[in-house]
């Protein structure tokens, strides 16, 4: 069996939890003996690069795609065409069995379905909901409430000067391409959830729990009495909610807040100067929020920076919990499966795939979405409640791994060519 992978972007160039995800469901299913190459995207350079670079020819053969140099060329309208030659050449050269897509972008619909044939399958993870919704993150403009994906007409709440009709025509469009991709996989049963109430038939969805390269690993626990360290972990967006996370520490009784009872520490890289990129939902509002609330809390909070990847479980050994304080539905954070693997209880917003990832009062707690009055209440319980934390932490169950990632894909695309298979 040969199969083809592709992701917007190489861990080498950038990471995101989409990438990761790719990256190590490509090296797991190579490891199992797959015939596998893996093709991410290339960050802007600012010297000429290959619009299509192999560097590593191992067990996993790898791609950088260059998605700036086409630009060059965007007065002929023809400068993407040049990556589709060099890919084209590329996927004839190997003759896949499986094309795999960890995203749509930036190739599009049209190069997701142009290879599926009876010999060659499709498969896309939905890891966002960015196909059927313009923001990527179903949460409305005005007020930053939760969009169910049910109706395209609720578009319009966001983009008012658009027609619904557009809107309704769109969504038409994905789901007919959709359909036309062998196999859907989500990685959690709430995304799948979603995407059926769209339109999407629930035969054609299948959810393969991502893996992660640290279960089961024990971190040890430093845990002082009457004291609770707690850890925010990702980038700096206002879907994340590090806002609402401050916002219940200062609602703490300043005795407490100065007791240092309590500890942040906040792992990624926070700015003051920070802006909208592709990766971060921003605004200079909530910039200036999140910095308003970090000073009066200075000694409260450790900002540790940018880290890497592997730098996991060290980072978890210094925290009793994991806060995820998330205003969107997610999928499923990596975030949430690193901290079960280091046997860290997780306290989260109590929709989407955080709540189902997270069992309440099993291996963590759930808090009311946005409700920093709510969170510190929690914060509170687990400073007083000696015993509850260590209950937590007995009821995690170690969480899929990367062998168990590649083992569910390899059984899904043996099954995909299997002469018999049925329609889904």
């Amino acid at each position: 069996m040969r199969v083809m992978v592709f992701c917007y972007m190489h861990p080498r160039e950038d990471m995101d939890g989409t990438i990761l995800c790719a990256y190590q469901h490509a090296k797991g299913i190579s490891q199992k003996g797959i015939e596998t190459i893996f093709i991410g995207g290339r960050k802007a350079k600012n010297k000429p690069t290959p619009i299509l670079e192999k560097i590593s020819d191992g067990i996993l053969t790898e791609y950088l795609m260059d998605m700036y140099s086409p630009y060059i060329f965007y007065r002929t309208g023809l400068g993407w065409q040049l990556l589709r030659n060099e890919l084209d050449a590329c996927i004839k050269k190997f003759n896949p069995d499986i094309i795999h897509f960890h995203s749509i972008m930036p190739l599009g619909f049209d190069f997701v379905n142009k290879y599926s044939s009876d010999t060659c399958k499709s498969v896309l993870t939905l890891h966002t909901y960015a196909p059927l919704c313009a923001n990527d993150s179903c949460t409305f403009n005005d007020d930053g409430s939760l969009c169910d994906l049910s109706d395209a007409s609720q578009c319009c709440r966001c983009y008012p000067l658009v027609q619904k009709d557009i809107f309704i025509r769109h969504r038409q469009l994905v789901l007919e391409n959709l359909e036309q991709v062998d196999m859907l996989i989500t990685p959690g049963a709430f995304a799948k959830k979603l995407y059926v109430a769209a339109g999407i038939h629930p035969d054609k969805i299948k959810v393969i729990r991502n893996g992660t390269q640290f279960s089961p690993i024990q971190v040890e626990s430093r845990r002082e009495v009457g004291k609770i360290r707690l850890g925010f972990v990702g980038r700096n967006s206002s879907l994340k909610g590090l806002n609402i996370l401050l916002s219940a520490l200062l609602l703490l009784p300043l005795d407490i807040r100065n007791s240092g009872a309590v500890h942040l520490f906040i792992f990624g890289p926070l700015n003051e100067n920070d802006t909208a990129t592709f990766y971060n939902v921003l605004s200079e509002e909530y910039v200036k929020q999140v910095f308003s609330f970090l000073r009066p809390l200075k000694s409260m909070i450790s900002l540790y920076g940018k880290f890497q990847h592997a730098d996991i479980p060290e980072l978890m050994s210094k925290v009793d919990c994991i806060v995820i304080p998330s205003t969107w539905w997610e999928v499923t954070p990596c975030v949430i499966q690193e901290a079960f693997a280091c046997r860290k209880p997780v306290v989260c917003s109590n929709i989407g795939g955080m709540a189902e990832m997270v069992t309440d009062h099993v291996d963590g707690l759930h808090f009311d979405v946005g409700n920093a009055s709510d969170l510190k209440d929690i914060i509170l319980k687990l400073l007083n409640d000696k015993d509850l934390l260590p209950r937590l932490q007995k009821c995690i169950k170690a969480p899929p791994t990367i062998e168990n990632m590649a083992e569910g894909y390899i059984s899904l695309y043996e099954g995909l060519l299997s002469p018999s298979r049925g329609p889904y």
